[in-house]
């Protein structure tokens, strides 16, 4: 059986989320969001890629946390498979569960320093496409200089990691 929610408050729908057992990523839309709260409750799930960037970003973000390949469907038929897959073993679940909890994947997400050449490293590695969303407005008064030097060091890092997109 499938249930289908409306709009929750936070709250609410974290709760709801805590009873689930997986989870599959809508496509064609990103669900970088969604990603985030399942994993938070050491939920594994499915996700498609594809051309689209934000296909990209659930992608990098399930490689980011080490899940395996065959949960990052490149087609449709190849979606719906790994999704059987899943759900029809208890066993996978459980022990990729485990992995997410014991090797704290939330923070593999959101740990690092853009000004750490080994952080940039760590993170742009496996990723094809990159968003750039850092600033450093609050730094101070030499915030440009400090804004140039980090935009170079990702660049850098993003080209040495073979980064092919770079959304600024």
């Amino acid at each position: 059986d499938a249930m289908i929610y409306p709009h929750q408050p936070y709250a609410e729908y974290m709760g709801i989320i805590s009873r689930c057992d997986m989870y599959i990523n809508p496509f064609p839309f990103g669900n970088t969001n969604g990603i985030i709260d399942m994993t938070h409750h050491g939920l594994v799930g499915v996700c498609k890629t594809g051309p689209e960037v934000f296909e990209h970003i659930d992608e990098g973000l399930f490689k980011r946390m080490d899940l395996p390949d065959h949960l990052i469907a490149k087609t449709v038929d190849e979606y719906v498979a790994a999704a059987i897959e899943l759900a029809e073993n208890h066993a996978t679940r459980i022990g990729l569960r485990s992995q997410l909890i014991k090797t704290q994947a939330l923070n593999k997400i959101f740990k690092g320093d853009a000004n750490s050449e080994v952080d940039l490293k760590n993170a742009l590695t496996g990723i094809s496409v990159a968003y750039y969303l850092l600033h450093s407005l609050n730094i101070g008064a030499n915030f440009e200089e400090i804004e140039r030097q980090m935009a170079e060091r990702f660049a850098s890092a993003a080209k040495n990691a073979n980064v092919s997109q770079i959304v600024y």
